[in-house]
């Protein structure tokens, strides 16, 4: 697929991406999913909050070896969650904007 289309690059990391989801058609059973929070607070109208996104999370089973036997390999299971950060954008209005002059902001 990637030298038919000649973006070698672009179809390849789109194919990994691909894979490391779960195939093309695996719907909500994604190996990585939105993590959602639902807050202690009530809604507008006072009933229960909605839950939000917060990040994105995934479960995986590792392998490890034991301890205090080097034969035994064990398995663990591990929920992985990174929250994403959240930034609060400020509209200022033109006149607070930095005058141009030239090619340069001042």
């Amino acid at each position: 697929m990637a030298k038919i289309e000649g973006h070698e690059n672009v179809c390849v990391a789109w194919d990994h991406y691909c894979r490391a989801q779960g195939g093309v058609s695996c719907g909500r059973n994604a190996l990585i999913k939105l993590a959602m929070m639902t807050p202690d607070t009530l809604g507008l109208f006072g009933d229960p909050a909605s839950p939000h996104p917060c990040g994105v999370e995934t479960t995986s089973h590792e392998k490890y070896l034991d301890p205090h036997n080097a034969e035994n390999q064990l398995t663990i299971t591990v929920h992985w969650v990174a929250e994403s950060k959240r930034y609060d954008w400020v509209i200022t209005s033109r006149n607070d904007r930095p005058a141009l002059e030239g090619d340069r902001f001042f």
